[in-house]
């Protein structure tokens, strides 16, 4: 095989791309409404509806995390489009590497190994590593999904997650796991989610238009 295009891989990956949109965005809305908050309450009207949807973009951000670090597991009747889900598709098949130099740089940069054969181990390793690593956070992201947004057990545990330092880590990981099972598996341009933002540019101009003056981007 040579291509991996129009396989249950293929499709996979594209819903965990739709995944990877969706938080981006999540993480744009929750971002800029956050540093710019102490000018949005000065306002007379929006401050509600603003704190609204901070609040929604950010059980967004848990949940989406969540989704895309799912471990499929032998409860889930249908494959995941989660990273372990699109993995798991990828050791039961034939799939050959199109570019190895897109899989050695993504391998390198997160686990700085040098390649080794087959390159699906390798692939393996630098997933389980970076989740070992970063294995405390998660958990942080999976009670809040369970206790807070699912039941709403604990409504004061959204404070205590991760900073938005941690989510970002969390989505850059998967957006290049997403460009490397496209061009070194799939064989076609991904879409690339890193740049992907209208969402930022939209709302940045709506603040503008409320009267949000010099609307801040960044926490300081």
């Amino acid at each position: 095989m040579t291509s991996l295009q129009g396989t249950r891989i293929d499709i996979q990956n594209i819903f965990l791309a739709k995944l990877l949109s969706d938080l981006r965005q999540d993480l744009d809305v929750y971002r800029l409404l956050s540093v710019n908050w102490r000018e949005i309450e000065q306002h007379r009207f929006g401050k509600d509806v603003f704190g609204h949807f901070r609040r929604r973009a950010l059980g967004a951000v848990v949940t989406g995390i969540c989704k895309i670090y799912e471990q499929q597991g032998n409860r889930y009747k249908y494959k995941l489009n989660s990273i372990y889900g699109i993995m798991e598709s990828l050791r039961g098949g034939d799939a050959k590497v199109l570019n190895e130099s897109t899989l050695e740089r993504f391998v390198q940069n997160y686990s700085g190994l040098p390649m080794r054969n087959p390159a699906r181990d390798a692939l393996q390793s630098t997933i389980d590593e970076f989740k070992n690593k970063h294995s405390a956070e998660l958990e942080k992201f999976k009670e809040a999904r369970d206790k807070v947004i699912a039941h709403s057990e604990f409504i004061g545990l959204v404070e205590k997650l991760p900073s938005y330092d941690v989510m970002e880590t969390f989505f850059f990981f998967a957006a290049d796991f997403y460009e490397v099972i496209t061009e070194a598996f799939v064989g076609c341009e991904p879409d690339f989610q890193r740049s992907n933002r209208p969402v930022k540019v939209d709302l940045g101009s709506l603040l503008q238009e409320i009267g949000v003056v010099n609307v801040k981007t960044d926490f300081e």
